[in-house]
């Protein structure tokens, strides 16, 4: 997502660098520093200082270290018993709400996307 860590350095120096290119593999989250670059922002701001896009911006779709739904509900259905409740608190709200729904229809659990600062009662 480009957030945090070391491509932070990378991208200060770089993006306002005609002659650079930028290469951005798999998926980038809304309202991320990557997200927004592929989005084609024109500045971003990084440790305070508006930094000009003029890199050129590349991505690469498809690749990711997360498993797809697919995975997930193999892995799913493979627990002994269900839980009582599934909760998807990771990912887009939209692809969150899909995968609850594949649950729900395919494996026929109790799953659910609870709001932010939610409190749960077991």
């Amino acid at each position: 997502m480009s957030d945090a860590g070391r491509i932070k350095y990378h991208l200060k120096y770089n993006l306002g660098r005609p002659e650079c290119s930028i290469l951005i593999t798999g998926f980038q989250a809304v309202g991320t520093l990557g997200g927004r670059l592929v989005d084609g922002v024109r500045s971003v701001k990084i440790f305070d200082e508006n930094v000009p896009v003029r890199a050129d911006i590349y991505t690469i779709g498809g690749l990711s270290a997360h498993a797809d739904q697919a995975d997930l509900l193999a892995w799913l259905s493979h627990f002994g018993a269900p839980p009582d409740r599934t909760f998807l608190v990771h990912g887009e709200s939209s692809t969150c709400a899909i995968l609850a729904d594949a649950i729900r229809q395919k494996l026929n659990w109790n799953a659910s996307i609870p709001v932010q600062s939610a409190t749960v009662e077991t």
